[in-house]
């Protein structure tokens, strides 16, 4: 899916030394970076659903876009 123009994600975004961890309300709808390899994974309930190599800004609001609205149903609207 196509995130719209100015879309911003409900999620919480954390930094460390090796990572960017962006998790959405409930934990179990997660996007990690991995700086070192450049390499970024989801994860629903724990279970990795999808793995990218050289996002573009562009593509990574994407992929959050459709985390978002495809597991909606999951994520807690805490």
């Amino acid at each position: 899916m196509q995130a719209p123009q100015g879309f911003i994600p409900n999620c919480e975004t954390e930094h460390t030394s090796t990572e960017m961890l962006q998790t959405f309300p409930g934990g179990k709808v997660r996007m990690n970076y991995d700086k070192t390899t450049g390499t970024a994974t989801a994860y629903v309930d724990g279970r990795p659903i999808g793995t990218w190599k050289d996002l573009t800004i562009r593509t990574w609001g994407d992929i959050l876009y459709t985390l978002q609205t495809t597991f909606n149903h999951i994520i807690s609207k805490l």
